[in-house]
């Protein structure tokens, strides 16, 4: 089983060059049919030789877009909410950015700026939602695709990709690599597999998992 940061990561490893490209196509096959979840980001050091220090830098590099792009989907519902100064919104984005989306603008809103629990809650519910949408139909392109969208290159012999439907990732980049860019639980690769245990924060029935829009401590945001 994979999950969009699996293919995050093999997006960014071939852009880095650091694998051979059809070793790891045949290797995201490989872990996309079993029942279990081997993170990529492990899976290219244990079996494809990449550095142990490189592959961490890939799950690093992709939890950094998974939380940036949790954060945009937040962010774009939020400014349709009624009532919210969207000057306000441009600057804690534009900080949120600069800071490499390390706190969550809706604790933030939540603590500092008035926002209902409440209100901040049903938006999030929403943006997960959407997410989880996001995160099935990328996988599915992918899998009918043989990996071509993650990897940047069809199979070998492969007939050339169907144009893609206007609006079939609503609210993201036409580009194959920004497309990617969704959501996903927090992970640990590197760490020993821990038993099987539900996932509190709720799977899909296809096999996917919807990062929340999770909310970190801000210290800015401390009363």
């Amino acid at each position: 089983m994979l999950i969009l940061e699996d293919l995050l990561v093999a997006n960014l490893a071939v852009r880095r060059n650091l694998v051979d490209v059809e070793a790891l196509r045949r290797l995201l096959a490989g872990l996309d049919a079993q029942a279990a979840r081997v993170p990529l980001a492990r899976a290219v050091h244990d079996r494809l030789g990449v550095e142990l220090g490189e592959a961490r830098h890939l799950h690093e590099q992709a939890q950094r877009k998974l939380r940036q792009r949790a954060e945009e989907r937040y962010l774009q519902l939020m400014r349709r909410e009624p009532g919210l100064d969207p000057a306000l919104l441009d600057r804690l984005a534009a900080e949120q950015a600069q800071a490499g989306w390390t706190w969550a603008l809706g604790e933030r809103l939540v603590r500092q700026h008035g926002l209902p629990f409440a209100r901040h809650e049903a938006v999030q519910r929403e943006a997960t939602r959407q997410l989880i949408q996001d995160e099935a139909r990328l996988l599915e392109g992918n899998r009918q695709g043989q990996w071509a969208q993650a990897l940047g290159r069809p199979a070998p012999g492969a007939p050339p990709a169907p144009r893609p439907t206007a609006g079939l990732a609503s609210g993201l980049s036409s580009s194959a690599s920004d497309r990617l860019w969704a959501s996903s639980p927090d992970a640990r690769p590197f760490a020993p597999p821990p038993a099987a245990a539900p996932d509190p924060r709720g799977t899909d029935p296809r096999g996917t998992t919807s990062r929340r829009v999770a909310a970190r401590f801000d210290p800015a945001a401390a009363p």
